[in-house]
């Protein structure tokens, strides 16, 4: 019996391991979108940091879109290496790199950065 509830749990991870590698690039933001989009003000709450951009540029990368380092890199057109640069707060992040991560999430840069005076009002 201990042997099938492995093989269970076991099957149904490498499943949704094939599912998540055959979504293209444009997919997965489709998903990370909707997310986004769902996302009320009390999840916000718990989980971005107001003032912590990196934070919440990594909360929305691994949470959101599921995304490694690598993957989030290309589709906001950085390197990786400045993309933990950025996540960790150790380098300040251009305007244009702040724009197209808000972009790929379609939310404003008021909830990348979640500025609560501005979110709790929508």
């Amino acid at each position: 019996m201990t042997n099938s509830i492995v093989f269970n749990i076991y099957y149904s991870c490498t499943c949704t391991e094939v599912i998540k590698m055959t979504l293209s690039r444009e997919e997965k933001r489709e998903i990370a979108i909707k997310r986004a989009s769902g996302l009320s003000f009390e999840t916000m709450n718990r989980n971005l940091k107001s003032g912590n951009v990196g934070a919440n540029i990594r909360y929305f990368r691994k949470e959101i879109a599921e995304s490694t380092q690598e993957e989030f890199a290309i589709d906001v057109n950085v390197t990786r290496t400045s993309l933990a640069h950025y996540e960790t707060n150790s380098r300040e992040i251009p305007i244009d790199v702040l724009k197209r991560i808000a972009e790929y999430f379609d939310i404003s840069l008021d909830i990348l950065m979640f500025r609560k005076e501005y979110l709790s009002k929508r």
